[in-house]
């Protein structure tokens, strides 16, 4: 095995257990690798089993072997039918695992302080500092209950998968353009 692989292998080694550390233990010391430790710990298993299923070579070799077949599939199909069940998948991994955390962790908070009334004109000490995420949610909560009281989590949630989609659509549109100045198709 070449130094690089191992070196690849020992970071690959280092992120699961940080991941482990902080699904168990979240805190600032491990900000940034906790991000399986707001889900159920089901999930938690899959992920760092499936992880941890990458470090045997004879399954890591065969799954590389599917995986590459997957994609001389993929090469032959319409590209707007790929990007769009690409698109269908990364919609309901959002739905099934939306964010659970918002604002750097202190969204629990904010979300909690900020009034359902989206009428009250009041930028809060939460929003002090990000006046566009306030009326982002407020224009939301307007738009979502036309005028009346709407839960701050729903607008959230709505603001959170559309972010999503058009982060997807961005990747997306960025995949493409660089496909065509790789390889100088016009």
């Amino acid at each position: 095995m070449q130094t690089s692989s191992r070196f690849l292998i020992l970071i690959y080694c280092l992120i699961i257990l940080l991941w482990i550390w902080s699904a168990f233990d979240p805190s600032h010391y491990n900000w940034g690798f906790h991000l399986l430790a707001f889900y159920p710990r089901w999930y938690f298993f899959l992920c760092t089993g499936s992880l941890g299923i990458f470090l045997i070579p004879a399954i890591r070799n065969k799954l590389f072997h599917y995986f590459k077949t997957f994609i001389g599939w993929c090469s032959h199909r319409p590209k707007l039918l790929l990007y769009l069940l690409l698109g269908g998948i990364f919609a309901v991994a959002m739905v099934t695992f939306p964010a659970k955390i918002h604002l750097l962790g202190d969204g629990d908070i904010i979300l909690q302080l900020t009034p359902k009334d989206p009428n009250i004109k009041d930028i809060s000490a939460n929003f002090r500092d990000h006046p566009l995420m306030y009326y982002t949610i407020r224009t939301t909560q307007l738009l979502i209950g036309g005028g009346l009281p709407v839960d701050v989590e729903k607008a959230y949630r709505l603001i959170d998968f559309i972010s999503g989609l058009i982060f997807f659509l961005l990747i997306m549109i960025f995949v493409n353009y660089q496909i065509i100045v790789l390889f100088r198709i016009h």
